[in-house]
């Protein structure tokens, strides 16, 4: 429930917990690729060497919660689309609501192979998005926004607050928006 989510944590006081993809595999693999699920929090962890960070796909999630992690060195090196640390992607109508990333530090995420599709946080259709209080670096991206030429699958309601982005080609990215 949204009062009572599924929480993945590290320890406190230890070291992060590492959860670790393989970009060189074959097929190359993510850290954390979720779908259908809502009602959870990612606080506390290191999420790396994925061929995507963590990434939640065309399903109805619902009171996500990303914070206090290190997303780094995920690098989507084979091609293709929205690469990154923190990806929200869907084909269909916005169904994702309630988003929270706070308080990452989320850098070197840098998919060579495609330039313009590749940050730090990269997200397509969501409601009720908060972005805040975050370090983005080096990664070719800070925040990217993408809609659709449907016009369906647009972030609708979000915050963006004090966020750090430095050493990216383009620090936010807007394609689509309501109320952002």
């Amino acid at each position: 429930t949204p009062s009572s989510p599924i929480t993945f944590r590290g320890y406190p006081g230890d070291s992060l917990p590492i959860i670790q993809g393989d970009y060189s595999a074959s097929p190359p693999r993510i850290a954390v690729s979720l779908g259908g699920v809502s009602n959870l929090v990612f606080d506390s962890l290191e999420i790396t060497n994925g061929y995507l960070g963590i990434v939640f796909r065309d399903n109805e999630e619902q009171n996500i919660t990303i914070k206090n992690s290190n997303i780094h060195d995920n690098n989507g090196n084979t091609g293709g689309n929205n690469h990154g640390g923190i990806i929200f992607r869907f084909t269909r109508p916005s169904v994702v609501k309630n988003v929270i990333i706070e308080n990452n530090i989320i850098h070197h995420n840098i998919d060579p192979s495609s330039f313009l599709n590749t940050a730090g946080i990269d997200v397509y259709g969501v409601t009720n998005l908060t972005i805040r209080n975050n370090i983005i670096h080096d990664s070719i991206g800070g925040i990217f926004f993408k809609g659709s030429i449907f016009n369906d699958h647009n972030i609708i309601g979000a915050s963006i607050t004090n966020n750090t982005i430095y050493n990216v080609w383009q620090g936010i990215h807007f394609i689509g928006g309501k109320n952002v």
